[in-house]
């Protein structure tokens, strides 16, 4: 879509390098791919714009992952659980003292 803009062409087919198995595959560019890409840039810019990055899902995907290092997705993959059972643990009221309070 960005050469399309650039060249002000269209593209009808496209290749993909996938990595993992080394191989180029070939994509149709039609309608219903151009909306997908409109979405997920929307989506990611919608995650940017937040404050907070969402939780990391620790799947298949993290595994060959070039960030896996940097986001360790095993270890903060677990913090959702834990807020859960310390919130299921521990109620805070009214009376609780502020300094206990996050």
């Amino acid at each position: 879509m960005c050469l399309e803009a650039m060249f002000k062409t269209e593209i009808t087919v496209g290749m993909i390098f996938a990595g993992a198995g080394r191989q180029r595959h070939q994509v149709q560019v039609d309608q219903a791919l151009r909306e997908r890409v409109l979405a997920n840039a929307a989506s990611v810019r919608s995650i940017a714009a937040q404050e907070h990055l969402p939780p990391a899902l620790s799947d298949h995907r993290c595994r060959r992952c070039s960030m896996n290092p940097a986001c360790m997705p095993k270890v903060l993959a677990g913090q959702a659980a834990f807020a859960r059972a310390a919130a299921s643990l521990f109620t805070v009221t009214e009376d609780t003292p502020a300094a206990w309070h996050d």
